[in-house]
This record gives structure tokens, sequence and C-alpha cells, in this order.
């Protein structure tokens, strides 16, 4: 499927590219009537509100907290930025940290590397020569920058680690109208890009012996070369899924697991169709051994969620996705949705099948299993009384049993002041999002004392402000204009 914020991926297919010219022709005039120009994502995520968030991107467990990044984006500024949140293993919020690395952050996934976690985010600039591929370091907040030097606009829904030398990731090359993958290595910062790829890149994985990498696109699989010099293969089936899903080597069975949503039928007449949640087994030259579908009755679309649609969990799987996604409908919020969530045992033998929702729209990016035997299913929510005004970040948590144990929603803050980057090293430049206000910005250090006041006079909307002479660590800034009517709060982070 169609992408969003670390991903969005253009489409292939006749028929998707005319519903997306639509959306887009519609987005084009909604920006015009409204005199405001909207940074288009994709035709799911066109984001009209002044801040909106993309939802929750991924997640990583530890043993006494859950560490989770999400996206918002800020339509006055022009930007987004990742949202570092940590929540208690009950679900109760603990604290939060804001990366403002590049005008727009990309891409913000977890990864291992050496037994040690680390965050990574594409951050993508308006001079696209100057784009850079960040690896922030969770254990001492270390940065490391790898320059990209190429135009990259939309990125694709997956990272994959190659050993511990290596990066893997999807683009689409706007100048070159191309997708392809980008591989950097970390030791050297050099820069490997593919250029022969036929699937719509969304999920990648490594094959089943570890001398291929998969790249599950739009109905297509591609087998390409660990060098990215030549393409090995590529399988196409519809049963692979019209809108992308996860892929999983099953090493032990010599055989892969995938997710994707299956055309059930198709009503010419209002160019819908119904779609279910579909699960499939593939053998080892990804024909198909096993189909099974799920999704609630009726004219629904049922797709994977975007970014991780299978988790692995003790002799079985949980499978997750959006029920009632609406794709064809404008705008899509004012549609009540559900997360679908379904676990099985290893043989897919269906243990249990849960939808949460129809109070709102949901949207699933990700499901994952936890250490205690239970999942935890992420996305966004946004009032369908507002329709497109007001995604948050959301989270579900079941037990191994389907009960759930707690929901945690993370709202958008109204960021009226923009702090970036950060963390930082040797300045900081400070955007307030309308010219028309005035007001006081103040940073403190980790005891409260005040090291620094600026007054921001209404028409200055951008200062940059050398931080050379401060200490190292970590600060809090708090925002008051004049009129007392906006307020921010935040933490600076000095490297």
């Amino acid at each position: 499927m169609i992408t969003t914020h670390p991903l969005q991926l253009p489409i292939f297919h006749d028929n998707y590219r005319k519903i997306v010219m639509q959306y887009l022709n519609l987005i084009i005039i909604i920006c015009i009537l409204n005199t405001n120009i909207v940074h288009s994502q994709s035709f799911i995520y066109n984001p009209l509100a002044e801040s909106d968030s993309w939802g929750i991107i991924s997640f990583l467990e530890y043993p006494d907290h859950y560490l989770i990044t999400s996206n918002e984006y800020n339509i006055i500024r022009d930007s987004a930025h990742c949202k570092l949140t940590k929540l208690s293993k009950a679900g109760i919020w603990i604290d939060e940290s804001i990366y403002e690395l590049s005008r727009y952050s990309r891409s913000e996934y977890f990864t291992s590397v050496k037994d040690s976690n680390f965050l990574t985010i594409l951050g993508l600039e308006e001079d696209k020569s100057t784009n850079r591929f960040y690896e922030i370091s969770l254990t001492d907040g270390k940065i490391k920058e790898y320059p990209i030097n190429v135009r990259i606009d939309i990125t694709a829904n997956d990272i994959l680690n190659l050993g511990d030398s290596a990066y893997l990731f999807a683009i689409w090359d706007i100048q070159n109208q191309l997708p392809r993958l980008v591989k950097i290595y970390r030791n050297n910062n050099e820069l490997t890009f593919s250029r022969v790829l036929r699937a719509g890149p969304s999920d990648l994985k490594l094959n089943l012996d570890s001398t291929k990498i998969i790249i599950k696109g739009l109905e297509e699989i591609d087998l390409m070369n660990l060098t990215l010099d030549s393409l090995v293969e590529n399988f196409i089936s519809t049963k692979y899924g019209k809108y992308v899903g996860d892929i999983l080597p099953l090493g032990n069975r010599n055989s892969y697991l995938n997710t994707g949503g299956q055309i059930i039928d198709i009503n010419i007449h209002d160019n819908r169709d119904t779609t279910q949640f579909g699960i499939c087994i593939l053998n080892s030259d990804f024909s198909i051994m096993k189909n099974l579908t799920f999704g609630r009755s009726g004219d629904t679309v049922e797709i994977p969620a975007r970014v991780q649609s299978i988790a692995p969990t003790n002799n079985g799987f949980y499978f997750g996705g959006t029920s009632n996604f609406s794709v064809y409908s404008y705008p899509y919020g004012y549609t009540p949705s559900w997360f679908l969530i379904v676990k099985t045992d290893s043989m897919l033998n269906v243990g249990w099948e849960k939808y949460y929702g129809g109070d709102a729209y949901y949207f699933m990016t990700g499901i994952v299993a936890t250490s205690d035997g239970g999942c935890i299913a992420y996305g966004t929510k946004q009032d369908t009384s507002m329709g497109n005004f007001n995604r948050d970040a959301f989270l579900i948590k079941f037990d191994k049993n389907g009960v759930i144990n707690f929901t945690h929603e993370i709202p958008i803050k109204d960021q009226w002041i923009s702090i970036y980057p950060n963390p930082a090293h040797d300045f900081i430049k400070i955007k307030f999002s309308e010219s028309k206000h005035t007001g006081s910005l103040s940073f403190f250090d980790v005891s409260g004392k005040e090291i620094e006041k600026i007054e921001l006079n209404a028409g200055q909307i951008e200062h940059i402000v050398s931080i050379k002479n401060w200490p190292r660590g970590a600060y809090l800034y708090k925002f008051l204009s004049t009129d007392k009517f906006y307020k921010n709060s935040g933490k600076l982070v000095i490297n």
C-alpha cells in the first residue's frame, strides 16, 4: 500500500495513479481556496491542520519501560520532527524528547548494532544536497551524521541492518524518477545506490539464506543481490497484497510469511472494492502454499499495518492492520475505523481476533510482540467529527489472551517555537511560527537557573544563537508570548 511519513511511496500501477491524481488535484484546489501551501506527503496523508501527526513509527522495549518514536508536522513552520516518548510498562507517560536535526524528519526507526540500540533518522532539507542520515546512540546520545548528497523527497517503509556494517533503506529519487535502495556503511560513510528496482519498496528483508535482499512492493517481490548492482528475480501475484504488508523469512520451514490486502469483490460503478486482510505462507520460490483472510463484513477495506504487520511471539505470531480503511472518500477521517489484531500459533491456527475502535478513525502503523507474551498495536487516532484535522499518536496493549491492559494517546503539541538542531553543537536556530507575535524565550540549566533570555520581536521569525560556551548537558526552555496567550516548553540537549 501507499505509505506515509517515513515512507511515502509513489504508486506504480495505472489504477493507483488515477486515484492518486484525483486526490492530489482535490488537495491542490483545497490549498488554493485556503491560500495555504501544503507540503504534500501522499494522498493518504495530506495534513490540512496547523499541527498534525503521522503517528507512531517505531517501538522498542526495555526491561522497565517502552520507547516510542512518533512524527509531528507543523504546516506553519513547514517542518516535521521526531518525538521520542518514554512510557512505563503500565502505559504511564514518563518523559519525552524532541529531535529536530533537520527541516523534515523521516524514517525514525530503532535499530540494534553490536548489542547497542540506536535511533536512526533521515533528515531532509529544502536544499536536497544537504540531506543527512543520522544515527543516535540511545546509551550516550552521541550523534553520527552520514551525508546523502542526493535529492530525496520521499522515503519508503523500512530500514534494514546488513549485519553491523551497514544500513539499507529505500527512497524515491524524484530527480531521476526512480525507486532505489541506499546502503550506508557505518565505518567509512560510503554510500551505494541501486538502480534496478521494479517493486515499489515498502518492506525490506534478507532472504532465507541471507544472500539476497527481499524487496516487497505492490503485488510484487524483488530479489536483489547484496551489492545492489543487479536484480536477481522478480515475482508478481495479486495475493502478495494490493495494500503492501510485511514479509517474514521463516528459515526453519524454508518458507516466508506474508501479509497484504486482498481484493474480494469489485464494484465497477463507484470504483470501490472490498479488500480483506490477507496472510499467506509462501514457499522458497514465493508461490503460495496457504492463504487466510480476515476483516469486517460488508463493503470495507482492510489493510496491513503500514510499517510492521507481523510480530513473531512465543510459538506463534501477531498480525495487525486497519479495518474499514477509507481511501476512496475524502476526508477519510470522518469514517469510523478499527485496529485489527489477530493472534495465531506457528501453524497459523487462529487463537483470537480482536477489533478496537469504531469511536474514531484509527490507522495502524505497526504491531510488536512484548516480553510478557502480549502485543502492542500502534498508529494514529483522530476524532471523526473533525475529519483530517487532529491525528494523534495512539497505542493499545493486549495480553496474550487478547485482554486490553491499557491504551495511551500522545496528543499533538502546538509548537509555536521550533529550536533545532536538537541535540545541538555550536549553534541553535530558533524559529517563531508567526511573525505577528512577540514574547520571550528563556533557557534554564538542570538546577533551574536561567542562563539565557531572548526577546522575540514581531517581524523577526528566525534567530541564530551561539551556544559554543554553554556546558554540555540538558537544558529546559520556556516561551511565553507578550499577551500570555501562547506558551511552549521543551528540552534542549547540547553534545
